[in-house]
């Protein structure tokens, strides 16, 4: 049987935080949302989770800081990330996640059925069972 796998989310814009609720919901996931760099890492610190989805352009303390927080700690330093963010410059940064196992780099506007692939991939286990022929909203991208 499959597991309940936990996921934190750390996004500042509500209406973001609120779609990525829909799109990841599923019996198999519990979604923790955060709503700024401090809080998200304290709850990844407290929670251990399968997997971040992390903004990067955030006040106070950006996503980078929260990355480089989870890669400096030795308790939660394997935690697979999917940065989502507007971001399209950060080449270095995105080289290096094109080359890791354990993270990827998404643009928004996303692929609902993109993230979806990677969230089941990163947490290796599938998530979203649907029939081959079912449809999640064609081409939709939020």
């Amino acid at each position: 049987m499959a597991e309940v796998k936990t996921v934190v989310s750390i996004e500042d814009e509500p209406e973001i935080s609120e779609l990525l609720g829909v799109v990841l919901e599923s019996p198999l996931i519990s979604l923790v949302r955060t709503h700024n760099g401090f809080d998200g890492l304290a709850k990844i610190r407290e929670l251990h989770p399968d997997l971040v989805i992390l903004d990067i352009m955030m006040p106070e303390m950006d996503g980078w800081s929260v990355y480089d927080a989870i890669r400096a700690d030795d308790t939660i330093k394997d935690t697979p990330v999917i940065v989502l963010t507007v971001l399209h410059r950060e080449f270095k940064r995105r080289r290096k996640f094109a080359e890791s196992p354990i993270d990827a780099y998404m643009t928004k506007p996303f692929d609902v059925r993109e993230l979806r692939r990677k969230v089941e991939e990163l947490v290796n286990q599938p998530i979203w069972s649907a029939p081959p022929d079912a449809e999640v909203a064609p081409g939709a991208v939020i």
